[in-house]
């Protein structure tokens, strides 16, 4: 079993769905070998033709394909039924927490303090993470908003104990300085956590979270916005692509 890190997901590869690229050594997912398929029937063919005469296997290698699949997609997984009206806040569905924890990664952040936080800064608490850079006059600041809005909908006794971290992939100018304006500006208590990455560690952060972005006229960047719930552990519950509802992210944040 190993790990598969595509945007927005961390998923595994069972032994069952690998196999030996033609004239080398190297070894190659059956997800990717079979991307450009046309049919449904093409990933358990793949799979069945591993472990021939072992149902149970090929049952195991099928799942372990569909998830690699989705990764190599680069699109977001969708849990959410599209014929289903958007549950309230009271009423939505608890998610429950898959994948390895976030807090696995290893990333240094120098947070508005001045001072060296990890992604795990916030541990023992359900936390929403995602990125931004302080001088975006557009989307960021509807997405702090967004977040504020989420945490505004808990319950007085859950409120209190959620947390924000919010990481910027502008470290050139978003200073610790800049960064505690920036928290005054948009009037964010204790409960926020600002902080910026290095160019390396910020990409590898975007490319977890499935957030994409490049720098474009006049030092602005072009990027996509995404927030991602975690339990206490670090692992994920719950996601909101764009500047939408978020009514999951509310129901992720008062799981136990």
């Amino acid at each position: 079993m190993r790990y598969v890190i595509a945007p927005g997901h961390i998923s595994t590869i069972p032994a069952g769905c690998e196999r030996r690229a033609p004239g080398g050594s190297r070894r190659t997912s059956v997800a990717h070998s079979f991307r450009g398929a046309t049919t449904r029937l093409a990933p358990l063919r793949a799979c069945a033709a591993l472990r021939r005469g072992s149902l149970a296997l090929a049952a195991r290698g099928l799942l372990g394909c569909a998830l690699v699949a989705v990764a190599c997609s680069g699109q977001p997984a969708r849990h959410q039924a599209a014929s289903a009206p958007a549950p309230t806040p009271a009423s939505a569905p608890r998610p429950a927490a898959s994948g390895p924890s976030l807090y696995d990664l290893a990333l240094p952040l120098t947070s508005s303090s001045g001072g060296s936080v990890g992604l795990d800064v916030d541990r023992g608490h359900p936390t929403l993470i995602s990125m931004f850079y302080g001088s975006c006059a557009a989307s960021c600041p509807v997405l702090i908003g967004t977040i504020a809005r989420a945490l505004d909908q808990l319950p007085e006794d859950v409120r209190g104990d959620a947390r924000v971290l919010l990481v910027s992939f502008d470290p050139a100018r978003d200073t610790p300085e800049r960064l505690r304006e920036l928290a005054a500006a948009h009037h964010l208590d204790d409960r926020w956590t600002l902080a910026s990455a290095r160019d390396s560690d910020a990409r590898t952060l975007a490319a977890v979270l499935g957030i994409r972005y490049r720098v474009v006229a006049r030092g602005q960047f072009f990027h996509t916005s995404a927030v991602v719930a975690l339990d206490r552990a670090g692992r994920t519950t719950a996601r909101m692509d764009g500047l939408g509802d978020p009514t999951q992210l509310v129901a992720a944040l008062r799981e136990p």
